[in-house]
């Protein structure tokens, strides 16, 4: 698991579906394999949560 606190996340991007996300995130769905691989992530009122799977 990763927290990161909301007020930390300085760049945001979109999803297709037009979902605001932090910059992180977007790029971890992108990469190819050899890094942490994102299973799942939850925006929370004062932090975002990643559950990662290491290779």
């Amino acid at each position: 698991l990763k927290r990161v606190p909301r007020h930390r996340v300085w760049h945001w991007g979109k999803l297709p579906n037009g979902t605001s996300t932090p910059l992180e995130i977007l790029l971890l769905e992108k990469v190819s394999t050899g890094v942490d691989h994102l299973l799942e992530w939850l925006e929370l009122s004062k932090d975002i949560v990643m559950v990662l799977e290491c290779p």
